[in-house]
């Protein structure tokens, strides 16, 4: 049930902080504020005319058979509330005459009235018993109706007589669960609001799902990779060429993927004739979803259009076709350990160090890097974030 909320500006309470409380409260009970500072410029209340005139201003947003409109300002009769066409004006006028509970316990008092009203066929009792369907001829039954936050037992048993829909009984309970925590803070004298704490919205979490367009791979059920490594990792490249396909399947991530790994690379070229960068740009870097670079102390010799072959493989994923090929990028966590008996030597390997730093400062923004340690480390980390890679990038063909 949607109840919708209008507070004079004049009116001292938080209807924020009591929709917070009543929807943590509530499943099917919602509310909406539709002004937090109308300004009610009327001097005495006055039934219909009040209703009609105060109703029309809200008319293209009403879509509730509760409106309430929360003011101090009084009815010309001094009663509580007058509701005509769903519309209800409730004054609160001289409050602090009637009880010594705040106003905020009276507005939940009279919201739960008013959602009980929909769920019963009743006659209001003339004398003041603490039952929420008193009359209140005199008004400072409101006080005890608080207090007590309950329906006698003979308004309780011609509830419970009654033939409820699902979506009524639910509503009851939460007219119940409104009213016990009404009585409970209002027998001791203390606002609703007492110790109550809104719990902190969590922020929505984005699926990277949702924000990424995924991108088919070349061959139906099957990522291929390419492995891009400078001559110093023989280890690592022959670990990933010959493990990564056999422990993908292995490890279950075929079977969640719904993807094969299929690895190439220099090693599956026959000797031929030609620039060796050049055949496997030809051959092989125009036939991968996914290229894998490992970089350890060196880049690697120049090519004629990179800084190194390795370099020019990891560019093509992630500057050439970054919206087709894949990049993922793996460094040795440990800095090169230099003899400088030779210092030709040592100076070649210095060289090769800067080179390398000034390749990874070039493509540092442009892909997430995660270090390595020891070759079959690598081979761990490469399989988990290649399964999780492709549940994000790629899509069955």
């Amino acid at each position: 049930m949607l109840i919708q909320l209008i507070r004079d500006k004049k009116f001292d309470v938080d209807f924020k902080k009591l929709k917070e409380l009543i929807e943590s409260k509530t499943k099917s009970i919602k509310i909406e504020i539709l002004d937090n500072n109308y300004d009610l410029k009327d001097k005495i209340l006055v039934y219909k005319k009040s209703n009609i005139k105060h109703k029309s201003k809200f008319k293209s947003r009403i879509n509730s058979k509760i409106v309430i409109l929360a003011t101090d300002t009084p009815y010309d009769n001094n009663y509580f509330l007058q509701a005509y066409g769903g519309f209800i004006p409730i004054s609160f006028y001289l409050w602090e005459e009637l009880t010594e509970l705040p106003r905020e316990n009276g507005m939940l008092y009279w919201i739960a009235d008013q959602v009980l009203n929909t769920l019963q066929t009743y006659e209001a009792h003339e004398e003041i018993t603490g039952c929420i369907n008193d009359f209140l001829w005199d008004k400072h039954g409101i006080d005890a109706g608080m207090r007590q936050g309950s329906l006698c037992p003979g308004c309780l048993s011609n509830m419970l007589t009654r033939r409820f829909t699902p979506e009524q009984k639910e509503l009851f309970k939460d007219v119940k669960c409104l009213l016990n925590y009404l009585s409970e803070k209002s027998k001791w004298g203390l606002s609703i609001f007492d110790r109550f704490q809104p719990k902190e919205k969590k922020p929505k979490k984005i699926e990277v799902n949702s924000l990424i367009p995924k991108r088919p791979s070349l061959e139906k059920g099957v990522i291929n990779v390419l492995i891009a490594s400078p001559s110093d990792v023989p280890t690592e490249r022959k670990d990933l060429y010959y493990q990564l396909p056999i422990r993908f399947d292995k490890d279950g991530h075929e079977k969640a993927t719904k993807f094969r790994v299929k690895v190439s690379g220099w090693e599956d070229l026959a000797s031929q004739p030609g620039v060796v960068q050049e055949i496997i740009n030809n051959k092989l870097l125009t036939n991968v979803d996914v290229v894998i670079g490992i970089l350890k102390h060196r880049l690697g010799t120049p090519t004629q259009n990179a800084v190194s072959g390795s370099a020019e493989e990891i560019l093509y994923a992630l500057e050439k076709k970054p919206d087709q090929v894949l990049g993922m990028v793996y460094y040795f966590s440990e800095v090169p350990i230099m003899s400088f008996a030779d210092t030709e030597v040592a100076q070649k390997a210095i060289n090769e160090w800067k080179r390398l730093e000034k390749f990874k400062r070039q493509i540092e923004k442009k892909v997430l890097f995660k270090p390595y340690s020891s070759s079959p480390e690598l081979v761990d980390i490469v399989i988990k974030d290649l399964a999780n890679n492709i549940k994000n990038y790629f899509c069955e063909s």
